[in-house]
């Protein structure tokens, strides 16, 4: 059985690359959450061979991006930082989002991440004050210990 990673290496070696390894190398990380895709160095033929592939939606360019809640809205091109909406606007242009699917960003945390690890990790501090919620898999400990360094 090939574990969930190399199963992708291998699915991303036969649609672009000639070698496993290239594969490997060239990727700089695999999304499988909300969408199936992935990032990777590429050559600009590479890229165009993948972007013919019947089973792939698209190949962009990535380009870094900093957001910032305070002005999420005209940083996204929605409206102005008074609420106006002119055209050229996102808004407009997506014809106010009809027949568009918008995808979520998560910025969250995942508590199960090695990141939140309570090995080597004492009890909870006295004077620490907070909440936590839980869902239906966690145990209170095990939450409580690995989201308080958060």
């Amino acid at each position: 059985m090939l574990y969930p990673l190399r199963k992708k290496l291998r699915c991303y070696n036969d649609m672009i690359f000639c070698s496993y390894v290239k594969a490997q190398e060239s990727l700089i990380y695999s999304y499988n959450r909300s969408i199936n895709g992935f990032a990777a160095k590429l050559e600009e033929e590479e890229a165009d061979k993948l972007a013919k592939n019947p089973n792939v939606v698209s190949v962009f360019l990535n380009r870094r991006r900093e957001l910032h809640t305070t002005n999420s809205w005209e940083y996204l091109g929605l409206e102005s930082s008074q609420g106006v909406v002119n055209s050229g606007f996102t808004w407009v242009e997506a014809k106010y989002a009809e027949d568009t699917i918008i995808a979520s960003l998560d910025t969250g945390v995942w508590p199960k991440s090695r990141s939140f690890s309570v090995e080597g990790v004492g009890s909870v501090p006295s004077k620490w004050r907070g909440q936590f919620q839980f869902g239906d898999h966690d145990s209170k400990k095990s939450l409580r210990n690995r989201m308080r360094e958060a």
